[in-house]
């Protein structure tokens, strides 16, 4: 098979390193080689020319991403992503079948809505990379890991650029080891609250590595990205705080970095 590096460099990797881990030729980096049934999962993706006929289950369908995942979510590689949620909801879900069986057939009520909230939940996880937005995202911090994600906050109209950093441990990215600077690619869904405002107020990013192993779809949405965003974003991340704390920050017309706060008194957010 094809293996690609973050580099640039391509080779071929024969059958004998399938499910290890080799360094690139060129650069040095570890690159993490498929086995077979993690290559199987590239049936998981999605052509976008059919995200028209997936509709979402939890989403507003008024407003269509301009550069959808579309592709379907691994649940292991979500669950060992984001444990606390997926673990939390089974085990509720669990615990309530003991008095149901046991003790009174009433408790399979609340069995029962546990069953849909776990199905909500993995149908929300579901239509987050189906018809979430692409962004540009990029390694600023490794100790704790924070990923620096670029987005334009506009409805359609004027431009509202924003950076959101989020703190998420990823093992590998594109297959190689983590540095500072490197580039990743994130699906977002976005939040309007109850606001009127021209623009959504906050987005939600999560990597496409914490939803996927597939290397084939990793490489597809990094490539999908536009150049001009991560021109955006590299520009941004010098003006942020050189702490880097996780939270929203917005560019101000005057130019002014702001970390974001909930509309207070007419105000969108106070400058760092």
């Amino acid at each position: 098979m094809r293996i690609e590096c973050v580099c640039g460099k391509a080779f071929l990797a024969n059958k004998t390193l399938y499910g290890r881990q080799v360094r690139c030729p060129s650069c040095g980096d570890v690159l993490s080689i498929p086995n077979a049934s993690q290559q199987a999962e590239s049936a998981l993706a999605i052509d976008p020319k059919e995200l028209s006929s997936q509709q979402s289950v939890t989403l507003d369908d008024s407003a269509r991403a301009s550069n959808p995942g579309s592709f379907r979510v691994s649940p292991l590689r979500w669950a060992v992503s984001y444990p606390i949620w997926p673990c939390l909801w089974l085990a509720l879900l669990l615990g309530s079948l003991a008095p149901a069986l046991l003790v009174h057939w009433s408790f399979w009520i609340l069995a029962g809505a546990f069953l849909f909230t776990n199905w909500f939940y993995w149908m929300r996880v579901r239509d987050h990379f189906l018809h979430g937005c692409v962004n540009p995202g990029m390694i600023v911090s490794l100790h704790p890991m924070r990923i620096a994600v670029y987005s334009d906050l506009t409805h359609g109209v004027g431009a509202y650029p924003a950076v959101k950093i989020i703190q998420q441990k990823l093992r590998l990215i594109g297959g190689s080891q983590p540095r500072i600077g490197t580039r990743l690619a994130v699906v977002s869904l976005y939040n309007s609250g109850l606001s009127d405002l021209p623009h959504w107020i906050d987005f939600d990013p999560r990597p496409v590595e914490s939803a996927t192993p597939d290397p084939a779809i990793q490489r597809r949405c990094l490539e999908s990205i536009d150049i001009e965003d991560w021109t955006m974003l590299s520009e941004l991340i010098p003006r942020l705080p050189k702490s880097f704390e996780p939270g929203l920050y917005i560019l101000r017309e005057d130019g002014a970095v702001l970390s974001y706060d909930f509309p207070r008194d007419g105000e969108i957010g106070r400058t760092k």
